[in-house]
């Protein structure tokens, strides 16, 4: 079996849509299943073919500023599919926007099977995706798609109501590296801390994803305000590059990060993995999601964790039995539930437990890929 994966952003990019895209392609190829990774060039820097963790790799050249990038990637990627496609026997598109309507129509010019992920609720879901500009010809490719993946029951609840065919619905979560994203002992986890340089003696906390707004990174530095007031040994890691955007009038996450206590922004890193090892509690309180690849590689490496009660999130932690919910926007009651953390090791170690628990036994990449390779093989059976 051949499968054509196109993602817009893609490794070193970062980016949850593209990592996952990477492990589950090296993750498909070992079932036999041979993945080409088809992407956007975004970088001078980078090369226009590759081979990245052994899965070939081909970067179409973007022009343009703003939308003209995308816009110019779908003309790239749709006469790549004209002259190559042929070879494959299924597209997978990561991300249910304007740039799958090309690969459907060469799709249904060449007679192949179309697999489209949806990333994020409220941006490329059915319902939000109606109303954005050209919503009635995105509407037209889904519907014409073989497969559309939900990552969640909220998006799958969404899509369904927004009148979505009922057939074409699949639910498959993000999968984690339950290898790489493992519980260490306390002895690892003080070698971790002298690397980044934490204090030995440290209560940390630890953000992994853009530091901006649609993350909760501004309602989280206002919380830890708190935190520190109330836990003076407390220290907060940010991992992850920064995302300017912050309404008029408010004060730029910069500014945010750079007077906040005892915090150690690190910026984008390659070992995420350490830094979720170094630390005690694991915080996210996102605005939206898909399904957070941060927050499952934190339960993974049995981390107590505290997110926002929105989508995604609650198909993951049950609240008070394998971590905390908050609502988003709280400061106040999201300070509460980190300082209670950090104040009951008890409690932590238990929710690190069961939270680890759940990856292992529902998201794991291995479980994933498993559901993947069966989708594939039903839909090619089905064209037969």
């Amino acid at each position: 079996m051949r499968v054509c994966m196109v993602v817009y952003k893609f490794p070193p990019l970062y980016g949850g849509a593209g990592r996952q895209a990477l492990r589950l392609a090296g993750h498909l190829k070992r079932r036999g299943i041979s993945v080409l990774i088809l992407t956007a060039r975004q970088r001078k820097d980078l090369s226009s073919g590759e081979t990245l963790d052994e899965i070939p790799v081909v970067r179409l050249p973007v022009f343009g500023i703003g939308r003209m990038r995308p816009m110019s990637f779908l003309l790239a990627a749709s006469w790549h599919l004209i002259r190559h496609g042929r070879q494959y026997d299924i597209f997978h598109v990561h991300g249910a926007y304007l740039r799958i309507v090309p690969v459907v129509a060469v799709a249904r010019l060449l007679g192949k099977t179309v697999v489209v992920k949806m990333t994020l609720q409220g941006s490329d879901d059915p319902a939000s995706s109606a109303k954005r500009r050209l919503g009635v010809l995105l509407r037209w490719a889904l519907e014409r798609v073989d497969a559309v993946v939900s990552i969640s029951s909220d998006m799958t609840t969404v899509s369904r109501d927004s009148g979505l065919p009922e057939k074409k619905l699949v639910q498959i979560p993000n999968g984690v590296m339950t290898d790489s994203f493992r519980p260490v002992a306390n002895d690892e986890r003080e070698r971790f801390r002298a690397r980044l340089g934490v204090p030995h003696d440290a209560e940390v906390a630890v953000y992994v994803g853009f530091v901006g707004r649609r993350k909760g990174a501004d309602t989280l530095l206002c919380a830890w305000e708190r935190v520190v007031r109330r836990r003076p040994k407390a220290f907060l890691l940010l991992v992850g590059p920064l995302r300017e955007g912050a309404p008029e009038g408010a004060p730029s996450m910069q500014t945010l990060v750079s007077s906040s206590a005892r915090t150690l922004a690190l910026g984008e890193t390659e070992n995420v993995d350490e830094c979720l090892k170094a630390s005690d509690v694991f915080v996210l309180p996102s605005r939206s999601e898909g399904l957070a690849n941060a927050l499952l590689e934190a339960m993974s490496t049995g981390l107590a964790c505290i997110a926002s009660n929105i989508a995604g999130m609650c198909d993951v932690i049950r609240d008070g039995r394998d971590g905390l919910l908050v609502p988003p926007g709280e400061p106040e009651l999201l300070a509460d539930s980190i300082v209670g953390l950090l104040e009951d090791r008890a409690k932590r170690s238990e929710f690190g437990r069961l939270a680890r628990k759940t990856i292992v036994d529902e998201y794991s990449i291995d479980a994933v890929a498993d559901k993947y390779a069966s989708l594939y093989q039903r839909l090619i059976a089905g064209r037969r």
